[in-house]
C-alpha cells in the first residue's frame, strides 16, 4: 500500500509540476495582464500548498519503504529528495510570492520578467529531479535494467 501511495504522489507532483509550468509558459505568451495575474494567484495559493503536501507525501513513504536499503541508489534517491524539498521551499515559495505580489500590483517591469524567468528555470530543474527520482525508483524496483550503450 505504502508503494502505491508513493508511486500516485509522485505520478501527481510530477503532473501537477507540468501543469503549473505549461500554465505559466502560457500566461507569459499571453496579452492579457489579468491572465498573467490570475496564473501567479494560482501558483502561489493552490499550486504550491498541494506541491508542498504531495512532496511530504512522497518523502514520507519513500523513508518507510528504504528501510533495510542501503546502497548507493537509494542513498542518491534520497540526498535528491533534499535538494527538491529544499529548493521548493527555499527558492520556489518566496519567488512565487513575490511574483503573485508585483502581479497585483501591476508592476510588469524588468525584474517582473527576469524573476518569472528564474522561476520558469526553477521549475524546470524541479521537474527534472523529480523524473530522476522517478527513473532511480524504477530501477530499484527491478523495472528498468541498465543496458549499455553498445548493445
Amino acid at each position: 500500500m505504502k508503494l502505491f501511495i508513493h508511486r500516485l504522489a509522485e505520478v501527481l507532483a510530477i503532473t501537477l509540476m507540468l501543469t503549473l509550468l505549461i500554465t505559466s509558459v502560457g500566461a507569459v505568451f499571453s496579452t492579457s495582464l489579468t491572465v498573467l495575474a490570475a496564473v501567479k494567484r494560482l501558483v502561489l495559493y493552490v499550486g504550491l500548498p498541494s506541491l508542498g503536501v504531495l512532496l511530504a507525501v512522497m518523502a514520507a513513504t519513500v523513508s518507510s519503504l528504504g528501510v533495510g536499503h542501503i546502497g548507493r541508489r537509494f542513498a542518491e534517491l534520497r540526498s535528491r529528495f533534499k535538494w527538491i524539498a529544499g529548493v521548493a521551499l527555499l527558492v520556489m515559495l518566496p519567488l512565487a510570492g513575490l511574483l503573485y505580489y508585483k502581479s497585483e500590483m501591476r508592476q510588469f517591469d524588468a525584474v517582473f520578467a527576469g524573476l518569472e524567468g528564474l522561476e520558469l528555470v526553477v521549475w524546470m530543474l524541479e521537474l527534472m529531479l523529480l523524473l530522476l527520482n522517478l527513473r532511480v525508483g524504477l530501477s530499484l524496483l527491478g523495472h528498468l535494467r541498465r543496458r549499455s550503450i553498445w548493445a
